[in-house]
């Protein structure tokens, strides 16, 4: 298992294991698990469409290319 997908999805320096994928500290402020809460209509697909797009900003590469095909998006609210 890749030990990245493991880490804190706001700070990156600690092991994500609240609900949200937030370290302790991380999840114990409140305007930040306000940012990662799933929405309303967030599905699996979209998750991992929307990790995959910060996993490659972070990594500098192009964030798509012509092979891929983007899931449908939730429902706006």
């Amino acid at each position: 298992m890749n030990p990245q997908a493991l880490a804190c999805l706001h700070c990156e320096r600690q092991p994500g294991v609240a609900g949200l994928g937030l370290c302790p500290g991380c999840h114990g402020v409140e305007n930040i698990r306000r940012l990662y809460a799933r929405r309303r209509g967030w599905t699996p697909a979209w998750e991992a469409h929307l990790r995959r797009l910060a996993d490659r900003a972070k990594h500098g590469l192009p964030l798509f290319d012509p092979s891929y095909e983007r899931p449908v998006p939730p429902p706006d609210e």
